[in-house]
């Protein structure tokens, strides 16, 4: 069905597929609400730049957060697993969007150049958010994740704000399974990372402030 929508969208102006992605997205959440009793808090919105490109370098537990930044950001783009744009019509769809493909793994980075160009294309040069999972994939509750280094050659090449997010979603909407819990996800928007910093001090910086701020958002399970 989402597939037959996007066919006409294929060839409309790129503002009605943004709108299209907004709406289903808050139609899901609606339907989460009313049906299983799941709703979400957004915090610290007001650390957000009031205009130009920024980076939201986001903790990943769930489908949830693919969805949540398209109503709170104007046009974000996202970095996407490559192989999701090999689908018929939902790839093209996230072609059409410029979304920006990415290999897990490594090797993701190699090509530097290129993958810095196709960032500064498609989110700085437009003044996009530009929205990105350090970790590459969900990471189960109560793990040490592995954040990658992509994020750091974005901060430092393209001088604008990074910003980390932190969120619980994965008490409620956990990964790889199909049921979910009532309660409040609460995602919150923390203060930019500093300019100026080496690789180390930033990705442990980074990878601190997201994931013991997660940690205490995940020990508050707050319910419905």
């Amino acid at each position: 069905m989402v597939s037959v929508c996007i066919i006409p969208l294929l060839v409309c102006p790129s503002r009605w597929s943004f709108l299209l992605s907004r709406i289903w997205a808050k139609g899901i959440f609606r339907g989460a609400k009313y049906a299983l009793g799941l709703t979400h808090r957004v915090e610290g919105v007001e650390l957000l730049p009031k205009k130009g490109p920024y980076i939201l370098a986001s903790k990943h537990q769930s489908v949830w957060e693919t969805l949540v930044f398209s109503t709170l950001v104007e046009n974000p783009t996202f970095f996407m697993k490559k192989s999701l744009f090999s689908i018929p019509l939902v790839g093209w769809f996230f072609w059409k969007l410029d979304m920006i493909p990415v290999s897990r793994g490594r090797k993701s980075f190699r090509n530097r150049v290129d993958f810095i160009e196709i960032t500064r294309t498609v989110g700085v040069q437009k003044c996009r958010p530009i929205v990105i999972f350090p970790e590459g994939t969900r990471s189960a509750l109560g793990t040490d994740p592995t954040y990658y280094k992509g994020v750091f050659f974005l901060y430092r090449k393209l001088d604008i704000p990074v910003i980390p997010v932190a969120l619980n979603s994965g008490a409620f909407w956990a990964r790889r399974t199909f049921f979910k819990k009532p309660g409040i996800i609460i995602l919150r928007f923390l203060p930019p990372m500093p300019q100026g910093l080496t690789m180390p001090v930033f990705m442990k910086d980074l990878k601190a402030t997201v994931e013991e701020t997660s940690k205490r958002l995940l020990a508050l399970k707050v319910s419905g």
